[in-house]
C-alpha cells in the first residue's frame, strides 16, 4: 500500500518559506551545541523568494507512520497503554487532522526537528527562533480555557500545562496553535481568506504583546483576568462573576467525562490516592474546602477516550466537605504522560507530574489553578480541582469577530508564557525585530502546509487499518 493516497499528491506544492539555508544550517550546529542566541541575520521581506520544497511528501507521511508505532508501542512496554488499546489508538488518531494534531504533541516535534520534514519551513524568519527555558508545547485551542486560582479568580490561561518541555524554540508554540486555529476555522465553515485572517490576528497579537513586555519591562502571569480578557472569552467570565450562586453549591457530583470505560475503584487503590493527596488538600484554596483526615466519598476509574490521554488510566475522586453537610469537592487525577520534547516521548517510566506543577507556576504563578501530583500503583498523577461551573467558549460557535478577538487572547497569553525569563524575552525580541510581515507570511504556509500534511496521514492511518 501507498503511504500517500493519490488523492494527497499534490499536499506541499505550495510550500514557501523565507530562508537562507547556510544561515540555517549553522544555525542548527549551534543548537546541538546549546549555545545559540540570536545574532544579526539577512533581513529580508522578499514575498516573491521561490518555494523552498520540504523533503519527499511521501517519505515524511511513511517516516511519520513509523515513529507513531513505533511511540504507541514504547508507550505500550513502558506500562502506559494497554495492548489492546494500540489498535483502537491508532484508529482515534486516524479519525482527523485535529485528533492527531491534540492526541500526539510528539509528531510535531518530530516533525521540526533537525532531521525532519518540515525543519526547515519552521524557521519563521528564516533562521531558528530562540531556544526557551519552557514552552508549552500543545498549544492547540482547546487547551486555552478559564480556571479558577487558590481564591476562586478566574483568569483565561494555557490549562494542559502537563506536555510543557524545556530547551524547545519558542515559534513551535506559535505554529501549533496556528495549525489549530486553521482546523477549527475550516470546522466552522471559514473561508480560505478568513483562516488566513484568524492566523494573522495570533501573529500580530503575540507579537505585539512581546514588543510591549520589552519595552515595559514588565513580565506578568500568562494568565488574563477577566479585565484584560476581550470579546466573548471576557463576557462569559463577568457573566460569571455576577452569578451570586456557589460554584461548590452547582459542582456536579458525577462531572461529564471524555472517557469510554469507567470502573469503581478498590479498596487499596483508594487508600493509596487519600494517602497520596494529604498534601494537596493541605494547600490554600483546599485546605478551608476538604475535609482532614481525607475522607473519599465516591471514587471512578476510567479510561481516557481522547485527546494525548487516550488508553490512560484517570481517577474522579470525591472528598468529604469540610463543612459539614456540604457538597463534596471534586478533583481529577490525571495519569501525565512524558513530554513531547523530550528525548523519550514514548517511555512512561520518565513521566513526572511534579515537574507539571513547577511548569504551572512558571507560567502563571498565583494565577495558577490549585494543582498537585501524585503517585498511584506506580504512576505520575497531575491532581487539579474538577469544576463544573467555569465559563465555557465553544470558538467553533462563535460569530468571526469573536473568534478574531478568542484569538487575539490566545497571542497575549503565549508571548507571556515566552516572557516569562527577562533571557527569553530579551532574545525572541530580538529574533522577531522589523519582520512581522514575515513570521506572519511564513506562519500562514506552515499552518496551511502542515495540515494538508496531517490530512494525509490520517487518511494514510485510517487506509492502513
Amino acid at each position: 500500500m501507498s503511504f500517500l493516497p493519490d488523492r494527497h499528491a499534490s499536499i506541499l506544492d505550495s510550500t514557501a518559506v523565507v530562508s537562507d539555508t547556510s544561515a540555517n544550517q549553522v544555525a542548527w550546529a549551534s543548537i546541538a551545541s546549546d549555545a545559540w542566541r540570536p545574532q544579526p541575520g539577512p533581513q529580508t521581506n522578499d514575498k516573491k523568494s521561490p518555494p523552498a520544497k520540504i523533503a519527499n511528501e511521501g517519505r515524511a507521511i511513511s517516516d511519520d507512520v513509523l515513529y507513531i508505532h513505533q511511540l504507541e508501542l514504547d508507550l505500550v512496554h513502558t506500562g502506559g497503554l494497554a495492548s489492546q488499546d494500540l489498535t483502537p489508538n491508532e484508529r482515534y488518531l486516524g479519525r482527523d487532522s485535529q485528533a492527531l494534531l491534540d492526541g500526539r504533541p510528539s509528531i510535531l516535534i518530530h516533525d521540526v526537528s533537525q532531521s525532519g520534514a518540515f525543519a526547515q519551513e519552521s524557521f519563521l524568519t528564516g533562521r531558528p527562533s530562540p531556544i526557551a527555558s519552557q514552552i508549552g508545547v500543545d498549544t492547540h485551542l482547546n487547551n486555552f480555557g478559564v480556571t479558577r486560582d487558590a481564591n476562586g479568580v478566574e483568569h483565561f490561561l494555557f490549562t494542559d500545562v502537563d506536555k510543557t518541555s524545556p530547551d524547545l524554540r519558542n515559534e513551535i508554540d506559535l505554529e501549533k496553535t496556528a495549525v489549530s486555529v486553521l482546523e477549527h476555522a475550516q470546522r466552522s465553515g471559514r473561508s480560505t481568506q478568513d483562516q488566513q485572517k484568524l492566523v494573522g490576528d495570533l501573529t500580530s497579537s503575540y507579537l505585539a504583546e512581546i514588543r510591549r513586555l520589552a519595552a515595559t519591562g514588565q513580565q506578568p502571569p500568562a494568565a488574563l483576568t477577566a479585565q484584560e480578557a476581550t470579546g466573548a472569552i471576557q463576557q462569559a467570565m463577568e457573566e460569571t462573576q455576577r452569578s451570586n450562586v456557589s460554584h461548590q453549591e452547582t459542582r456536579d457530583r458525577t462531572p461529564a467525562s471524555s472517557s469510554s470505560e469507567t470502573s469503581n475503584v478498590s479498596d487499596q487503590t483508594r487508600a493509596a490516592i487519600a494517602n497520596s493527596l494529604s498534601e494537596y488538600v493541605q494547600q490554600p484554596g483546599m485546605s478551608s474546602k476538604v475535609a482532614y483526615p481525607i475522607q473519599i466519598v465516591h471514587a471512578v476509574q476510567e479510561k481516557s477516550s481522547s485527546g494525548s490521554s487516550f488508553g490512560m488510566t484517570n481517577y474522579r475522586i470525591s472528598l468529604a466537605s469540610k463543612e459539614p453537610g456540604g457538597a463534596p469537592v471534586e478533583v481529577e487525577l490525571k495519569e501525565v504522560v512524558p513530554a513531547p520534547g523530550s528525548s523519550d516521548p514514548g517511555n512512561m517510566h520518565s513521566a513526572d507530574a511534579a515537574n507539571v506543577v513547577a511548569n504551572a507556576q512558571y507560567f502563571d504563578g498565583s494565577t495558577s489553578p490549585v494543582l498537585g501530583h501524585a503517585q498511584v500503583n506506580g504512576h505520575s498523577y497531575l491532581v487539579r480541582p474538577n469544576e463544573a461551573n467555569t465559563p465555557k467558549v465553544s470558538f467553533d460557535k462563535l460569530s468571526f469577530a469573536d473568534q478574531e478577538s478568542y484569538v487575539q487572547n490566545v497571542g497575549v497569553v503565549l508571548a507571556r508564557m515566552h516572557a516569562r525569563n527577562a533571557d527569553d524575552l530579551r532574545n525572541i525580541t530580538t529574533w522577531a525585530a522589523g519582520k512581522d510581515a514575515v513570521i506572519q507570511q511564513n506562519l500562514e504556509r506552515f499552518a496551511a502546509d502542515y495540515e494538508n500534511h496531517l490530512q494525509a496521514l490520517s487518511a494514510t492511518l485510517r487506509d492502513s487499518r
